[in-house]
């Protein structure tokens, strides 16, 4: 989440009138540019919410699956999107020039406190 003061530079706000007479609003950014220090929270807690919440749909699209194909059929259908997923991460130019992981704990001040 970001906290993005009014009036911001390339922030829009057009009112949105409703039929209870109050007003709510559409807001648009076009070229917004914030500071790092406008961030609020974690910057990757929008992706584990997303996660958290996509969590469940799992064992119920095995569910749904079990219920009209056959075991096999249903296995092979949710572990083909992982394998896919872990060949083109594989694939990726930047997985593969990334640097041994104990070069990263060596060069890391957290690793030198410990």
């Amino acid at each position: 989440m970001i906290s993005v003061p009014a009036g911001a530079a390339g922030m829009e706000v057009r009112p949105i009138e409703t039929m209870g007479g109050r007003e709510v609003n559409d807001v648009y950014f076009t070229d917004c540019h914030l500071p790092a220090d406008r961030l609020i929270g974690r910057a990757m807690a929008a992706s584990n919410t997303l996660r958290a919440v996509a969590a469940p749909l799992g064992p119920l699209a095995a569910g749904l699956l079990l219920a009209t194909v056959s075991p096999r059929l249903t296995i092979a259908a949710l572990i083909a999107p992982t394998l896919i997923a872990a060949v083109l991460g594989t694939m990726s130019e930047s997985i593969r020039q990334a640097p041994p992981l104990d070069e990263l704990t060596k060069a890391s001040p957290a690793a030198s406190l410990s």
